[in-house]
């Protein structure tokens, strides 16, 4: 999940960003927008109750947003929609913690007009993020937005139907030709013979694809997923101006794929992890650097013929922070974009788990390369550069995971309730303490910040629920339990 997270993340840029900066036109509305931050009227801004932390980075937040002041900070709610692989359907691939249904348990049409949904737009319409958006809501907070997801949104803030999604993104199957070292997917060699995801899907698919503005395709690898070419085809046959964003491996292209590329309205990522030929096989175990390399040429000609934006993915860990420059240097001179994805999990290959002086001799390196700035992208590529510096700065500071949480769930409860702050404070105390207790008799308080950092992602109910189920467990019940749950968060 936590590797999804992070290719995930390549789409926020590619989005509204790139795609803004790439013509004259759309230059001079970026501008526009820019402007009308500093003209509209600041009670514009629906300012969120229980979160005052958040509350007083909204002005700011809005000054770094392409159209200008937004009333909400987020337009994901009622715009997204995204397909997971255990079939849970849900807003954004940032919060996988609130979920509106799961598919086939329910059908699509119960899944975007049900309740669950409803409340979550509502919620985002008070901008409450409390819902399970911690994520953005913790940079927001920090002063580090400038990549976040919810600003490619903005395009669709005026957009009046909710109920159907304006971009569905699509992470149906593993399925995958490569052996990442970073990825702990397994059988991603063999596609599954029982995928919920089959012609029935399909059909019941079809209708919103007829209608929406952005499709996103993730895996495993998108050229080797059956299901994909199937909702491709219904793309490009019925509504060929939906933007189809594909985040490859680069290692396959045929002829299939090149007609299909040239039929539609497509926009490619290709990982590329190292300029060096045996770190990059050594990473993508599978991948020839060589054929990678050709495909990425024809993606750079087919992205310059038909005009479309092209964009290299580079997922940051310890084997390759050292190759970050150079994959700078190679966008730079072929005048495409990057875009930079942080490791979270496993832990032992993430570089925010480094100790503090690692991290800061990585900033110390990263600080002393200079980079070419005379055009659109390559200002672009610095800036996106420089957040990994922000993002080392981010890391060095220290967190308490169960103070935080403290602090969001006494929020929630205040937001939701509107229960007295001492009662509440009480209460939240309470909780914390209880569940604080539960994981370390089973024995897991290694990992007590890990998971607190997950619970952040829940709210209060559902807190409730998890400490009065696991509560009335017999500990070796309980102990299987946490270490289903723990492995499955990949704290290893």
């Amino acid at each position: 999940m936590l590797l999804f997270l992070a290719l995930s993340k390549i789409t926020d840029t590619i989005s509204i960003k790139i795609g803004m900066l790439t013509s004259i036109k759309q230059k001079i509305i970026y501008t526009y927008n820019q402007l009308l931050y500093f003209i509209s009227p600041k009670t514009r801004i629906v300012y969120p109750k229980g979160d005052p932390d958040l509350a007083a980075k909204l002005e700011d937040y809005n000054k770094d947003r392409p159209y200008g002041t937004q009333k909400l900070i987020c337009y994901v709610a009622q715009n997204n929609l995204l397909f997971s692989r255990s079939g849970k359907v849900m807003a954004c691939s940032y919060n996988q913690s609130y979920v509106f249904g799961k598919y086939p348990e329910q059908s699509i049409n119960e899944i975007i007009s049900g309740e669950k949904r409803k409340k979550f737009i509502e919620a985002h319409n008070r901008n409450n993020l409390s819902l399970g958006c911690n994520y953005c809501r913790d940079f927001i907070v920090s002063g580090k937005y400038h990549s976040l997801k919810a600003v490619n949104y903005d395009i669709y803030s005026k957009r009046k139907n909710n109920l159907h999604p304006a971009v569905i993104e699509f992470d149906i199957s593993s399925y995958c030709n490569l052996r990442c070292i970073m990825c702990n997917e397994k059988n991603r060699e063999v596609e599954a013979q029982n995928n919920i995801y089959n012609d029935k899907f399909i059909e019941e698919i079809a209708p919103l694809l007829k209608h929406i503005k952005e499709a996103k395709f993730y895996g495993g690898e998108p050229f080797v997923i059956k299901q994909y070419y199937k909702i491709w085809d219904i793309i490009v046959n019925e509504n060929p101006q939906t933007k189809i964003f594909v985040i490859t491996n680069g290692t396959h292209l045929n002829e299939r794929i090149k007609n299909l590329l040239n039929k539609g309205n497509f926009e490619i990522s290709v990982s590329i992890d190292s300029l060096n030929k045996e770190k990059f096989e050594k990473i993508r175990k599978g991948a020839n650097f060589e054929n990678v390399m050709q495909n990425l040429d024809w993606f750079i000609n087919y992205s310059k013929r038909k005009k479309r934006n092209l964009s290299v993915s580079m997922t940051i860990f310890r084997e390759n922070w050292q190759d970050i420059p150079d994959i700078i240097k190679f966008c730079n001179k072929n005048d495409i974009s990057v875009f930079f994805s942080y490791l979270y999990m496993p832990k032992k290959l993430s570089l925010w788990t480094l100790p503090n002086e690692d991290k800061l001799k990585i900033k110390e390196y990263l600080t002393g390369f200079s980079f070419e700035n005379d055009s659109t992208i390559k200002q672009y590529n610095q800036k996106c550069y420089n957040e990994i510096i922000e993002h080392l700065d981010y890391w060095t500071q220290e967190f308490n995971q169960q103070e935080e949480l403290s602090k969001r769930l006494k929020n929630y409860l205040i937001e939701n309730e509107n229960s007295d702050k001492i009662e509440t404070q009480l209460e939240t105390d309470e909780i914390i303490k209880n569940i604080t207790k539960l994981i370390c008799d089973a024995g897991y308080d290694e990992y007590l910040d890990e998971i607190f950092n997950e619970l952040k992602n829940i709210d209060a109910d559902s807190l409730r629920v998890f400490y009065e189920i696991y509560s009335k467990m017999p500990k070796e019940t309980l102990v299987g339990e946490l270490e289903t749950w723990v492995k499955s968060l990949t704290l290893q």
